[in-house]
């Protein structure tokens, strides 16, 4: 069974529910506050949600920084947001997901290119 598909797992670290995401704490954060929107609906790829998903899924990510902004310690501002479409881009679970990072002031010397941290030699220049 998909993890994200288990029930018990979903009520694991379960921040809000709408009709078609679920939004959860990460299991493993890159940073405090790491959060999951997660479609109900068993699919892979970002490609599949069908047009009424991909109008929800703006107003849960709304509500997910809404949160973050006001209940995490340091009420971080600005955030990574992010989706790891296919093996070759990091996924591990074979289940749509999409990352919303919270960043706080500090967490890192030069954020500066942001996703062009995550290969070798694209960042900092």
């Amino acid at each position: 069974m998909c993890d994200f598909c288990d029930k018990k797992i979903i009520q694991q670290g379960l921040i809000y529910t709408a009709d078609n995401f679920y939004i959860r704490y990460d299991a493993e954060p890159v940073s405090a506050g790491h959060l999951l929107i997660i479609p109900k609906r068993h699919i892979v790829s970002v490609q599949e949600l069908n047009v009424q998903e991909k109008t929800e899924f703006w107003q849960v990510l709304d509500k997910a920084i809404y949160f973050l902004k006001t209940s995490q310690p340091g009420h971080p501002q600005d955030f990574n947001i992010g989706i790891n479409e296919g093996r070759l881009a990091g996924r591990t679970i074979d289940h749509l997901h999409i990352h919303v990072i919270p960043r706080y002031e500090g967490d890192l010397q030069n954020p500066a290119g942001g996703i062009r941290n995550i290969l070798p030699n694209q960042g900092e220049k």
